[in-house]
């Protein structure tokens, strides 16, 4: 699935799936900044390339609070998977 690079195109989704736009847009207009937060997730997936969902970013933050990614899951897995890509992530933080 594409992702929405806009909030007008996050409204064009929800419409083209019969939601309820009047109460989707209640629900975001009373987080004033929601529109800013859904551009900026956005724009951090397609830095990521994550063009899927579900979609998991696995990583360890750093001094200043930044998560640096070292893992992508795409889709939806099996817990094994998480499991796993866990595993090595804490691996690799604790071996620098």
């Amino acid at each position: 699935a594409k992702q929405p690079k806009t909030p007008e195109e996050v409204v064009a989704i929800v419409q083209s799936l019969k939601m309820d736009i009047t109460r989707f847009e209640q629900c975001r207009d009373h987080n004033p900044q929601a529109d800013k937060q859904i551009a900026k997730d956005s724009e951090k997936a397609r830095q990521l390339e994550m063009n899927f969902t579900p979609g998991f970013a696995i990583g360890i933050a750093d001094s200043s609070g930044q998560v640096k990614v070292r893992k992508l899951i795409s889709g939806a897995q099996p817990s094994e998977v998480f499991t796993r890509a866990l595993d090595e992530v804490l691996s690799e933080s604790k071996q620098r």
